[in-house]
């Protein structure tokens, strides 16, 4: 299992590889927390844990927050290589969030409300 330390070196080096053009609005940044956040909808037969979230207000701005107590309790298993791999499919997921927004899409909003429905109908709580 990784340790936070290392989990904030690994995301900060992904994170350094995007081009810069990404980071335009993303006024704060990307925050790495210890949480372990669980989703409202989580099944106690098949958690779900929340592994990133693009957050958006008019008050505080936009950001990301990942999670590493949901990526250890999902992805700890797993080699160094293939929890980075993980890690990157995480951040890359939550920049394509930040960039539809930013261009007043929402075809990944969209793909994981599908995702959540059918988890949602095969796990009801």
């Amino acid at each position: 299992m990784i340790t936070i330390e290392q989990y904030q070196e690994m995301a900060s080096s992904i994170i350094d590889e995007l081009p810069e053009e990404f980071f335009d609005k993303l006024n704060n940044g990307v925050i790495v927390s210890e949480q372990c956040l669980m989703h409202e909808d989580s099944s106690p037969e098949a958690p779900l844990y929340v592994m990133g979230q693009y957050t958006r207000s008019r008050m505080m701005g936009r950001g990301i927050v990942l999670y590493y107590g949901s990526f250890v309790n999902t992805y700890g298993h797993l080699s160094e290589g293939e929890q980075r791999e993980e890690l990157r499919r995480v951040i890359v997921h939550e920049f394509r969030h930040h960039m539809e927004w930013r261009s007043g899409t929402t075809e990944l909003e969209d793909e994981d409300r599908e995702k959540l429905k059918h988890y949602r109908s095969h796990f009801k709580k």
